[in-house]
């Protein structure tokens, strides 16, 4: 196992934020990111950062290749997001939901000073509970107000109700239930995160060499620490095995991809990518793993005709007209909420505009993208993303002078010497590829996504983002009182 003092995941794929997250415990190893990252590096350098890894451990080995090679491991999942119907989906959802409850979370204040968080909680609450809630509320907090959420009606009424179902949506997809009812437990996001690792595997072989790479799966295949993280990869390796191949990274990935290409404006949960994974790997243990030199679009036609699914052509085809749809609703909106809702409305244009672009590159020559080595020897060609990096133990501090050329500061303490303790920053630059977002406005609509999840999303409320938001709302004179059940 991996010892805790080490960081062992240094990304973080986040679907309210337009860009690729990467988290630092450690400065210093923001530093070794920078030294192994930064445009004009000698490579011979890298591999001795990597040999001297090598000989210092497995632990300090696999922290040293896991920061260097993050990046890639995070491109792939924007792209992925990008480009598969499922991120799609969920990123208009998403958006849809925060307009709504942007709109409603006023008319939960409407005057007072305490906010009932989440919603959906308070809402199930019996009279009884409300009452020993609010005497609690007076009690421990000294304020004389009533705690409970407000009565609607008409509109305000209306909006609610549609932010409450927009979250029901987005926890069914992020813990599809039919899962439950499959031989695999795990969702959605596990079959992305294979995405992201067989990308990161190809990344430390082409970075370092075969014994650190062998080092590397080594530890994610073996280490208890990260048995759920790479449950469905190690099925498949499972099924290379029993069929005696060697485990094939690219193959892998094509399947890994062809998982996550659901149609959900037709297949609805049947689109689900733990769905699709169980039929695949069904399918593959009767009939055989493809060969090594094979296809990925002979392949998917092959699947997808003995499997039944709509072809992923018509999926991607069916996700961009209902991007264009939801695009034409919101700039159908009065002038006075588009100016609202600038930043958020702007970004999901963006990401409309970007994943039409990630579809017609990626159908022209599949290959070039679902193989890893061909995805990053490609990275020009594709959608460039924007950088958030979060320092989430100790803080980057340095002088404001020396930090704006890198950043875009967003969340820092000032500290007594005059300068800044920083936990969160946009790069002023983003990955290769063709720049279609803007990161200050994809930043802006993370933080309004976030607010909204705040309020009105009842499951994952270790969500660290909210800590923005509850300190967003204490600078406006307002008190989250927080259900924990």
């Amino acid at each position: 196992m991996i010892p805790v003092a080490f960081q062992r995941d240094f990304g973080g794929f986040d679907s309210k934020f337009l860009g690729i997250t990467i988290r630092f415990e450690d400065p210093s190893l923001w530093e070794l990111y920078v030294k192994c990252n930064s445009i004009g590096r000698n490579p011979l350098d890298v591999v001795k950062v990597g040999n001297e890894a090598l000989r210092s451990g497995t632990a300090r080995a696999f922290q040293v290749f896991s920061v260097v090679t993050t990046l890639a491991h995070e491109a792939r999942h924007f792209h992925d997001s990008l480009l598969s119907p499922y991120g799609n989906h969920l990123f208009r959802i998403r958006t849809n939901a925060a307009i709504n409850g942007l709109q409603s979370i006023g008319s939960y204040i409407n005057g007072r000073k305490i906010l009932p968080v989440p919603v959906t909680r308070w809402k199930q609450k019996t009279p009884d509970e409300l009452a020993w809630l609010n005497g609690y509320w007076r009690k421990v907090f000294k304020i004389d107000e009533d705690s409970t959420p407000p009565r609607l009606s008409g509109d305000q009424l209306r909006l609610s109700k549609q932010t409450e179902a927009a979250y029901n949506m987005i926890k069914n997809l992020v813990r599809n239930p039919e899962t439950d009812r499959l031989p695999y437990r795990f969702q959605p996001a596990h079959v992305f995160e294979a995405s992201g690792i067989l990308a990161q595997i190809q990344n430390v072989y082409t970075v370092f060499g075969v014994d650190h790479t062998n080092l590397f799966m080594e530890v994610l295949f073996k280490s208890q620490d990260a048995s759920r993280y790479t449950l469905p990869l190690r099925i498949l390796s499972s099924l290379f095995d029993k069929q005696k191949r060697p485990m094939d990274t690219a193959i892998m990935s094509i399947i890994i991809h062809w998982c996550i290409m659901g149609d959900y404006t037709i297949e609805k949960y049947g689109a689900c990518p733990t769905v699709r994974f169980a039929r695949l790997v069904d399918y593959l243990s009767k009939v055989g793993l493809p060969s090594p030199d094979a296809r990925a679009s002979d392949l998917y036609r092959l699947w997808t005709r003995d499997l039944k699914v709509v072809p992923i052509e018509q999926a991607l085809e069916n996700t961009l007209k209902v991007n264009e749809r939801s695009l034409d609703t919101l700039d159908g909106f009065p002038s006075y909420h588009r100016e609202t809702f600038a930043d958020l409305i702007d970004t999901f244009r963006s990401r409309v505009s970007a994943a039409k672009t990630m579809k017609d590159l990626f159908l022209a020559i599949p290959d070039s993208y679902v193989r890893p080595y061909q995805h990053q020897e490609n990275l020009s060609n594709w959608v460039a993303a924007p950088i958030r990096v979060d320092f989430i133990g100790s803080k980057l501090v340095s002088s404001e002078e020396s930090l704006l050329p890198v950043f875009s500061i967003q969340t820092a303490i000032k500290l007594e010497d005059g300068k800044l303790a920083v936990s969160r920053a946009i790069m002023n630059g983003q990955t290769e590829g063709v720049k279609v977002i803007d990161s200050e406005k994809a930043a802006s609509a993370n933080d309004l996504i976030t607010l909204v999840d705040f309020c009105f999303s009842d499951f994952c409320r270790d969500e660290p983002d909210f800590d923005i938001a509850r300190r967003t709302l204490r600078k406006e004179g307002l008190f989250a009182f927080e259900l924990l059940n």
